[in-house]
């Protein structure tokens, strides 16, 4: 049985974006958008990469999207924890406690003690992490993958993630996704591209998980004017790219033009067109 994937293209002379290429991560569970008009929360995790700029951050910019998307603020929640300095490394035991862990999903999921009564538990979460100290030396944050064929590294990250979203998926979140990590070169010594081998090998190993959107080689296009000062945080337009493509995951096929023009615009990035279905064998 052949397997469909999402590979958004430009029209209108546009060029294909390369960054959201959805055979790299989704041809093992591409998923159909999951905006059915039915009540749902969505729980964002991570660190610094989802709550910088503080003032609009990419999850506070998808919430709008997503009133916009239904015509309503009462359908669709997004809430988010984050803690800077946190890779996936620091949430779990690897070099953490768990803490982190366990206070989201005791705030947001079971039993949900920050979500006011009405509003329902978070049951998707969407993970912009990185796998950043996750390699054996919790003193070490510049370890990494750095090519396809790192089969040590590439599984080391690969159990961390698997470590780090079973926890949510086993305390009540019923579907998981997880993005690539944004550009981080520049001034900074390690380049994360390699992450995403351990992420589609994380895949392949748990039900109700899914790729969220690639987003180092679209956020590399808006570097470093796009990103904040320190070249490294997001600035204003790469917030915007994340939460367009975050939206583009979970709209599908159901997105609407008139959500992401304004936020496209704010990134400085043309607008994706509808999905176009290719079939991989």
């Amino acid at each position: 049985m052949r397997k469909i994937v999402f590979i958004w293209f430009f029209f209108a002379g546009y060029s294909i974006l390369n960054g959201q290429n959805f055979k790299i991560l989704y041809e093992h569970k591409a998923r159909q958008g999951i905006l059915d008009g039915n009540r749902k929360t969505f729980l964002v995790t991570g660190y610094s990469t989802s709550h910088v700029p503080r003032e609009r951050p990419w999850p506070s910019i998808l919430q709008e999207m997503l009133n916009n998307h239904v015509g309503n603020d009462t359908t669709y929640y997004v809430f988010k924890h984050t803690v800077g300095g946190t890779p996936i490394a620091k949430w779990t035991d690897i070099c953490g406690t768990g803490k982190h862990i366990t206070d989201a999903i005791n705030y947001y999921v079971n039993p949900g003690g920050k979500i006011d009564a009405g509003i329902p538990k978070a049951t998707i979460m969407l993970a912009q992490q990185s796998l950043q100290w996750a390699f054996g030396d919790c003193n070490n944050r510049f370890i990494g993958i750095e090519e396809p064929d790192d089969e040590i590294h590439i599984q080391q990250g690969a159990q961390a993630i698997i470590c780090y979203i079973s926890q949510f998926l086993e305390s009540g979140i019923e579907s998981a996704y997880m993005a690539t990590h944004i550009y981080k070169t520049g001034n900074y010594p390690l380049n994360l591209l390699g992450e995403q081998y351990a992420l589609t090998a994380a895949l392949d190993s748990l039900d109700n998980f899914y790729p969220g959107p690639e987003l180092f080689e679209i956020t590399e296009s808006l570097f470093p004017e796009g990103f904040a000062s320190d070249k490294v945080h997001p600035g204003a337009p790469v917030a915007n790219a994340m939460a367009l493509y975050w939206y583009l995951v979970i709209a599908g096929e159901d997105s609407k033009r008139e959500v992401m023009e304004p936020v496209a615009e704010s990134a400085g990035i043309d607008i994706p067109d509808a999905p176009v279905n290719i079939p991989i064998k």
